[in-house]
């Protein structure tokens, strides 16, 4: 963690200049500045979501006999779905706000720009339709992901607590008493 750290604690506005300058007035450093502010709760939600996974429950589809790429395709990987959406929903939203602080330093066009040029010539109107604007667009964009979700982990269903309520989809394939397994 401690170079996630570091990603995360120099500002912004500081290093979106440096990318102009390094990469010029293109999209690159637009791009960058967005994934830079995305990387950071999406790296630190999935590895929680891959540790997440018990040691009782994979011990027992050991001892059921899978390997270590079946235990991770259909074990590991599905218990830390809901993790990497729940970072992919903060991503979302930062990631307009990223947008916009890329094109308040270097853009010829977009709500960025028209934000602080309406600020500089004190039509506060425009400021605050830009700020509507990013809060649609913000909001559009988490209730994507949280459709995606909701239609990819569908098999998917928690009660009060996250505990699970019905078994994910290769449950089927397993044999015997495995099956009515409920995940702890």
């Amino acid at each position: 963690y401690p170079l996630l750290l570091v990603s995360q604690m120099i500002p912004i506005i500081v290093l979106a200049p440096l990318f102009i300058i390094w990469f010029g007035y293109g999209i690159l450093p637009k791009i960058l500045v967005v994934i830079l502010i995305c990387f950071f709760p999406m790296t630190i939600n999935i590895l929680s979501g891959l540790a997440a996974t018990d040691s009782e429950t994979a011990a027992f589809f050991r001892a059921m006999g899978m390997n270590g790429s079946q235990l991770f395709r259909m074990v590991i990987l599905p218990n830390a779905l809901p993790y990497f959406f729940s970072g992919l929903r903060i991503s979302a939203v930062y990631s307009v706000m990223g947008a916009v602080i890329g094109e308040w330093l270097g853009a010829t066009a977009g709500l960025g720009l028209l934000i602080i040029r309406a600020q500089n010539s004190f039509q506060i109107d425009l400021v605050f339709a830009g700020i509507l604007a990013i809060i649609f667009w913000s909001a559009l964009l988490f209730w994507a992901v949280k459709a995606a979700e909701a239609k990819l982990l569908s098999w998917q269903k928690y009660q009060s607590g996250d505990k699970w309520e019905s078994l994910p989809p290769y449950a089927e394939n397993i044999s015997g008493d495995a099956r009515i397994l409920k995940f702890l």
